[in-house]
């Protein structure tokens, strides 16, 4: 995958956009639905639920045209509007974009649209890419903010009625439980370990995030500037504990759901929830919402293959959820099988401390450095660059697929 860079904008970048976007206003109010005069042939649009209940990318024009001709004319898009900072992108030596943001609504929503234009072969400039995407529901004010209330104060009872329970709370669990509380959405968070943020503890002590900090803030609140670039497990496990504290979100630790039913007739769901050293309580929500994770961290139980010559062999062998730390093991020659993170880290933390290191996997792995993430996520985060709400969205103008091919 090549860098991509980013220009300041000539001045007829703006003219150029607000005369595609004459042209695409043109192209979705037109009964016949051609899409000739905004969009390339070859071209893409990904849809994230301005138009369409999921995420959806259709690649080619005539399947473009089929697909959303229906949801486009049931969400009657209107009030369209070419935001400020329209750019030149070039992805490799030769492909140079003109991309921008245009805010729109429809029916139900907000929505932003982020276009990557290409000139064609007549002169005229046309959309390559489109990305549209639901801001927020029309109507809908944000709860949560400097001067806005918290949640309510939670009253722990035998029986309790919530309208989304959330299981797990993690980087996942609590965002979705701070994106539904926003909405006026009551919601409960169920987590089985003694305090948020002990998977992050529990793991090996030279564990970091892998990508820098603006990439990892949960919304509403952000981590503090002295966690350093690359933010330690420790950090993290602090940040994911308070996170609950400031929005005032509802979550109970130490609780597994015991039994569960769902009363198709009422659309509800009877939760026993079983916590520790108390007794059980019962919840009725409308939503159950998985966010458990995946692998150890997510409650997986660790695997260690059967080895032949296992039990004659002298040295230790452990799994990467056993391992703490190498600096009290002292130097010693260690295979550590797997290529992924933990696999990396591990072996990097035992190089380190003098061990001699040998890294064994069964298939290749693509491994990308710290520089090379940093290179790839230039123009997005840093000093005089946009805010993250806007960053985010000029980083999904482009379907995966293409930047791979570049």
């Amino acid at each position: 995958m090549s860098v991509v860079d980013f220009f300041s904008a000539p001045s007829s970048a703006e003219a150029i956009s607000s005369a595609w976007l004459s042209a695409l206003i043109c192209d979705l109010s037109s009964p016949n639905f051609i899409l000739e005069r905004s969009f390339t042939n070859d071209s893409y649009w990904r849809d994230l639920l301005a138009f369409t209940p999921d995420f959806r990318t259709l690649h080619a024009l005539p399947k473009i045209r089929q697909f959303f001709s229906v949801p486009v004319a049931v969400a009657r898009p209107s009030q369209f509007r070419l935001l400020p900072g329209v750019r030149h992108r070039r992805i490799g030596p030769t492909r140079t974009f003109i991309q921008g943001i245009i805010q729109f609504h429809t029916a139900m929503a907000q929505c932003t649209g982020v276009f990557t234009l290409t000139q064609s072969e007549d002169s005229s400039w046309k959309a390559w890419s489109f990305v549209t995407m639901m801001d927020r529901l029309s109507g809908v004010v944000d709860r949560f903010g400097v001067h806005t209330p918290l949640c309510r104060p939670a009253e722990w009872n035998t029986t309790m009625n919530y309208t989304a329970v959330v299981v797990g709370a993690g980087q996942c669990g609590l965002s979705v439980a701070a994106r539904l509380e926003n909405l006026g959405i009551s919601t409960l968070v169920l987590e089985r370990s003694a305090a948020i943020g002990d998977s992050w503890r529990s793991r090996y002590e030279s564990l970091e995030t892998n990508t820098p900090r603006a990439f990892n803030h949960l919304p509403f609140v952000t981590f503090p500037e002295g966690c350093g670039k690359y933010i330690p497990c420790r950090d993290v496990a602090d940040y994911l504990e308070n996170y609950p504290r400031v929005l005032g979100l509802h979550v109970l630790t130490l609780a597994c759901i015991s039994a569960a039913s769902y009363d198709a007739s009422s659309s509800t769901w009877t939760l026993t929830i079983s916590i520790s050293g108390k007794a059980s309580i019962t919840v009725t929500a409308r939503h159950l919402i998985g966010a458990t994770g995946v692998g150890t961290m997510g409650g997986a139980l660790p695997f260690t293959p059967s080895i032949p010559g296992k039990s004659s062999f002298i040295g230790s062998i452990i799994h990467s959820s056993e391992y703490k730390s190498s600096s009290c093991a002292g130097a010693q020659k260690v295979v550590v099988v797997g290529g992924g993170c933990s696999a990396h880290d591990i072996a990097q933390d035992m190089a380190n401390h003098g061990s001699q290191t040998v890294l064994v996997q069964r298939s290749p792995t693509a491994v990308v450095s710290r520089q090379t993430i940093d290179c790839l996520l230039t123009g997005y985060v840093g000093q005089d660059l946009p805010p993250t709400e806007i960053a985010d969205r000029f980083y999904v103008a482009l379907p995966l697929s293409t930047l791979r091919n570049s």
